[in-house]
């Protein structure tokens, strides 16, 4: 980003962040996913046009920014959801320009699972030292069990302690997903997951919580959404200290290519493939089940995109 616009860009992005803090519609993932779209169209405002307000933005801003989505390489799919997040913004936003739709746009087909969204080692450990440093404990918990239980961002942010106590005992930790269906990830036989739970367990015991505490959240009113919201602002923040360098060009042979971003969620397609790897002793397709069983899905085409497996 360019000096200059330095402050064109915060003040355009200031103003999305404080209508989502105030934002109650729709589910977690939803505001998250959102808000990330408008905070990137924002930034392509500031650094490419004088606006002061968001609601300002005109037809031909948007044209413009799928053409630069374009040029950037970016799926179908990925700019639907940004135009989505955009729109749902100035509907609610009191904006007065009417947008273009997106069959006016130009977008092209949509091809589900066209990038690998998965996490690069460096990636990961450059997260988990920012973190540490900046003293984000709930970003370093949460990671552990979004990374090795393959947890969404809203399940990891929901996990009491009580929770903990069971799976300790079980060996194996329920999760309620999407539609409030559950599902059990077992624990792995090197001990890992016991590990993890018994750390964060103590950690927060420590900390003086209570059994029907949140692990990572207080008990404050819609404490596990805010609890979201901060983590994702703070990876937006801390985005360009984690990406690898030309990150697109890790791509493997024979696998899809490599998304020019990360977000969380894509901690939960690394597990995938993490553990699928783990268990490349078994039958290939009893070793995708216990993965789509682990991740929550019901579809085995929905796994593959998590695992970078192309269909045979």
């Amino acid at each position: 980003m360019k000096e200059d616009r330095k402050g064109y860009v915060n003040n355009l992005k200031d103003q999305v962040i404080a209508f989502f803090d105030k934002c109650n519609e729709g589910g977690y993932g939803a505001q998250d996913r959102n808000m990330e779209s408008c905070l990137r169209f924002a930034e392509y405002l500031g650094e490419n046009t004088n606006l002061q307000k968001m609601q300002n933005a005109e037809a031909r801003h948007l044209y413009k920014y799928v053409e630069y989505m374009k040029a950037k390489g970016l799926a179908v799919s990925t700019m639907m959801t940004d135009l989505s997040g955009i729109r749902f913004y100035y509907k609610r936003n009191g904006c007065k320009n009417e947008l273009p739709t997106n069959d006016k746009l130009n977008l092209g087909q949509r091809e589900v699972g066209k990038y690998d969204r998965a996490w690069l080692p460096g990636e990961i450990d450059r997260c988990y030292a920012l973190a540490n440093l900046k003293g984000r404990m709930d970003v370093v918990i949460s990671m552990d069990f979004m990374l090795h239980f393959g947890l969404r961002i809203d399940e990891a942010t929901s996990l009491k302690l009580t929770y903990l106590k069971r799976a300790l005992n079980y060996g194996q930790l329920m999760v309620t997903g999407k539609g409030g269906k559950q599902r059990v990830i077992d624990f792995d036989e090197s001990g890992k997951h016991k590990a993890i739970i018994e750390k964060w367990l103590s950690f927060a015991e420590a900390g003086g919580k209570y059994p029907t505490d949140y692990l990572v959240c207080d008990k404050k009113c819609r404490s596990v959404e805010k609890k979201k919201k901060s983590m994702q602002n703070w990876l937006i923040r801390m985005k360009k200290q984690i990406l690898e360098s030309g990150r697109a060009e890790f791509t493997e042979p024979g696998k899809k290519p490599r998304r020019d971003t990360i977000s969380f969620h894509g901690l939960r397609h690394t597990f995938a493939q993490n553990y699928l790897t783990d268990l490349k002793f078994m039958n290939p397709k009893d070793a995708r089940l216990k993965v789509s069983q682990a991740l929550g899905h019901e579809r085995m085409e929905i796994t593959r995109v998590y695992t970078n497996e192309k269909k045979t």
